[in-house]
């Protein structure tokens, strides 16, 4: 095993080489360009949204979208660029020298899956990845203090193109611990990752836009914005929720978790959650709110 130092000197060189990226991006337009190209999907489904209105009556200036542009800068360029990829990276480090150190493998990986074709190995992260976003998205309903964390997402009263990028920070944080680290273990290139989280939060933008274009029978497939208004009426909370795919419906249908009624389409729902109007608005609040929830609670 590594000292406590050297693992410290990889966590820094990894932080800052993802951040000298970040900044050759921002400050170098071009293709291919991550920065950008996030930047681009939110720009296109934005106008989107102006083309093929759902609820016509939303406001474009509606309430809170101020803060949930914060967050999306906050979470999807900063905390992504800057600290995703170095924790996943020391992560799986800590787990090989763990495996090495007690079996004596030179290079630990679970599988050869990196020598198949690139696009099956596209096709498998990406499953993979969406799979247990499903997952992990419904243990932040289940359990009590992960959706202390996850309120901070349902904390809104309209959803459209910035909603997606909303959560609290260390649900980011152990979301993509949870997802990342293992594809290394298993034996995917963690770079590619980026190319599926992309294609993964298009689909997220486009499941919280205030948007009407009918999937017809590829809603049981792929996600979609009728489908998902559902998770956040607020009266579906008492029931523990529902629809948690993010790009992938098929999750919902095969485990019984979709809800998509034919009387309603979800289009006059109110939003939220139970005592949602007492709930913090500002993002520092809303960070510390479930530690204040948790303590209240002990």
């Amino acid at each position: 095993m590594r000292s406590l130092s050297q693992y410290l000197d990889y966590f820094i060189n990894r932080f800052d080489a993802n951040y000298q990226q970040f900044f050759k991006e921002v400050f170098n337009p071009g293709w291919p360009n991550n920065f950008y190209l996030v930047v681009v999907l939110i720009l296109v489904f934005f106008i989107l949204e102006r083309i093929f209105p759902w609820r016509k009556q939303q406001k474009i200036l509606r309430k809170g979208i101020g803060l949930d542009l914060f967050y999306t800068a906050f979470n999807y360029i900063i905390i992504w660029f800057f600290g995703g990829y170095a924790l996943c990276d020391l992560a799986a480090l800590l787990f090989h020298d763990a495996v090495n150190s007690t079996f004596g493998y030179v290079d630990f990986k679970l599988s050869n899956i990196g020598l198949l074709p690139s696009w099956i190995q596209l096709l498998l992260m990406f499953l993979y990845i969406d799979f247990f976003s499903y997952l992990g998205h419904v243990l932040m309903h289940k359990i009590p203090f992960l959706w202390k964390l996850h309120k901070v997402h349902h904390a809104t009263e309209e959803l459209d193109v910035f909603n997606a990028g909303k959560g609290h920070i260390i649900e980011n944080f152990v979301y993509t611990l949870i997802l990342y680290i293992p594809l290394a273990i298993i034996g995917f290139n963690v770079a590619d990752t980026f190319i599926i989280s992309i294609i993964i939060y298009t689909f997220s933008i486009f499941t919280h836009c205030n948007i009407n274009i009918p999937l017809g029978p590829f809603k049981y497939i792929f996600n979609n914005p009728q489908m998902h208004i559902w998770h956040h009426d607020k009266g579906i909370r008492g029931k523990t929720g529902v629809n948690f795919g993010d790009a992938l419906s098929l999750w919902d249908f095969f485990f019984t978790t979709a809800y998509l009624p034919e009387e309603d389409d979800g289009k006059n729902l109110e939003l939220g959650f139970k005592n949602y109007k007492t709930y913090p608005k500002g993002f520092l609040m809303q960070q510390i709110q479930p530690f204040i929830e948790l303590f209240k609670k002990s």
